[in-house]
């Protein structure tokens, strides 16, 4: 108990084979209770909307200077998205990484899903996806999560009610959930940061299907005075963030950062 506490998601002393045997034996010895996840989402503040999506690009991080692959392309991935129970902003929500557990379910003669008991005992499959994400910033998460939650289309087509919504990721400076792995999602959208509506020279590219534009800010006296005071950022406009081309783009230009 106190080691899935500290290492949540995560097998038994990092040993899959371990991991089984204590809770099975655990279980016979009457000193483990299983909660069911049927139970456990019966709670209110327990229950989420799942997010599945297969990763593009692996997940890199850089340690002394070599390239550590903590995902792989093409590995599926799950993101559980709920309510943050003490929010700051407008519409706030969580995502923490799922997929670790079996997810295996069937329709019963009734017509009612119902889950396999592996997967009411919440049995770890995957302790990848529960890893330390503050050093490793997962761009192509954040691109997901945006859009799956946000309404497709031109503005004449947004329905009544729906709203805009943008994901991001807290560097480490400035979370307040330590090792917690977890992206973000509040009501917002361009039109609420004037700042991310600043044009430079931007061009289109067709391999992308984006516009690219690399533009320069500062105060308006720093311009001339002193160039240090200035600063650049990468603008990127495209319809589908998901697309493998402009995926690959953003994590290969993490990488050579990180390098």
């Amino acid at each position: 108990v106190a080691w899935h506490r500290d290492h949540p998601g995560d097998f038994f002393r990092h040993n899959r084979k371990l991991h089984r045997q204590v809770k099975i034996a655990g279980m016979w010895a009457n000193k483990v209770v299983i909660v069911s996840r049927s139970s456990m989402q019966q709670f209110t503040l327990a229950r989420y909307i799942p997010i599945q999506w297969q990763r593009l690009q692996p997940l890199w991080k850089v340690v002394d200077q070599r390239e550590v692959e903590m995902r792989r392309a093409g590995c599926c991935e799950t993101s559980h998205l709920r309510a943050v129970q003490v929010p700051y902003v407008s519409a706030h929500g969580v995502s923490l990484s799922g997929g670790s557990t079996v997810g295996e379910s069937w329709k019963t003669g009734t017509g009612h899903k119902q889950r396999s008991i592996l997967a009411e005992f919440q049995w770890i499959k995957d302790a990848g996806p529960n890893h330390e994400r503050l050093f490793d910033t997962d761009i192509e998460k954040v691109l997901q999560e945006a859009w799956h939650l946000n309404p497709h289309g031109p503005k004449d087509m947004v329905l009544s009610g729906e709203m805009f919504v943008c994901a991001g990721q807290n560097p480490k400076l400035s979370s307040s959930a330590k090792e917690m792995q977890h992206t973000q999602v509040q009501e917002g959208s361009v039109a609420d940061y004037p700042i991310l509506a600043v044009s430079s020279n931007a061009r289109f590219s067709q391999k992308l299907d984006a516009w690219i534009d690399l533009v320069e800010i500062g105060p308006r006296s720093a311009a001339l005075q002193n160039r240090d005071c200035c600063g650049t950022f990468l603008r990127l406009s495209t319809p589908c963030p998901t697309r493998l081309a402009f995926v690959e783009l953003l994590v290969e230009l993490r990488l050579a950062l990180l390098k």
